[in-house]
């Protein structure tokens, strides 16, 4: 209703030529009208909106972070994923949509890179690779080493240390999970490391934390019945309704200072059936 209203009050605004726009309050009203109403209708006709927009603006406009988001979701909506990630990607994550950029990107390619049925085992080997880096303020991407013993390698530090995770996606169908298990160890600095579980109806299940000291292979295990729900109506959880698995970590001295600091797992191990 909102968007329909707003649209309405902007529609002959939209119908002016750009030339007439002489600030950024008179380009977003200028353009509103039109991207809404794209998008009410057509996604297609949407994207070709945005990437208008989009080409006549300084890369260092305050305005281009929110047209990259809403473009896309535009893609998104056009049923082409991949553009959706790749757009999503330029976003830049100072700005104000900068958090939503990175939650719906990583929410997009979890979906893309799921395990299809357990049980199943994830290594530097596996391909397409399911586990994926997390879409808080780290982000860094998740590095495959194949010389010596392979093995997948996150960097999670550049001048300071920050809390992280990695997170698996599962299909619907992938069956009941039993336990999960991480063997893994970090570079440089400890690390308290924790499983946690997502079920299908958003409620999030945690784990006891584990920590990993620097270069001692360690293996961090939870299963349903050890983990515990972060809602206060959620009593059981269901291991069929399980749709994300994450590792989550933070330094174990909240004060640690790192510029080469890595969380290596070695695999990750989803019991089930």
């Amino acid at each position: 209703m909102h968007r329909r209203l707003l649209a309405a009050a902007l529609v002959g605004l939209g119908c002016l030529p750009t030339a007439q726009a002489s600030g950024p309050e008179d380009w977003v009203a200028l353009h509103s009208g039109r991207l809404i109403s794209s998008l009410d209708r057509d996604p297609t006709a949407a994207v070709s909106v945005y990437e208008a927009v989009i080409d006549h603006l300084d890369e260092d406009d305050p305005l281009r972070a929110d047209y990259l988001y809403w473009l896309g979701r535009a893609w998104f909506e056009t049923g082409d994923a991949a553009k959706a990630v790749e757009t999503l990607s330029e976003v830049d994550g100072r700005s104000s949509v900068g958090a939503a950029a990175r939650n719906f990107r990583g929410r997009l390619q979890l979906t893309r890179q799921v395990v299809a049925k357990l049980p199943a085992t994830i290594t530097a080997q596996t391909e397409p690779q399911p586990l994926i880096p997390g879409w808080g303020a780290h982000t860094s991407p998740l590095d495959v080493v194949r010389n010596g013993m392979p093995h997948l390698s996150w960097p999670i530090a550049t001048d300071a240390l920050r809390a992280g995770f990695l997170a698996i996606g599962l299909s619907p169908d992938a069956g009941r999970l039993s336990s999960v298990t991480v063997e893994a160890r970090s570079t440089e600095v400890a690390l308290a490391v924790r499983i946690v579980a997502e079920t299908w109806d958003g409620g999030t299940w945690v784990g006891t934390p584990q920590v990993l000291r620097p270069g001692m292979w360690t293996e961090i295990t939870a299963s349903p019945d050890t983990l515990r729900p972060q809602r206060a109506t959620d009593v059981h959880l269901d291991p069929s309704q399980v749709g994300m698995v994450a590792i989550e970590l933070v330094p174990v001295d909240p004060g640690a200072v790192s510029s080469g600091a890595r969380l290596q797992i070695k695999h990750v191990v989803l019991a089930g059936r």
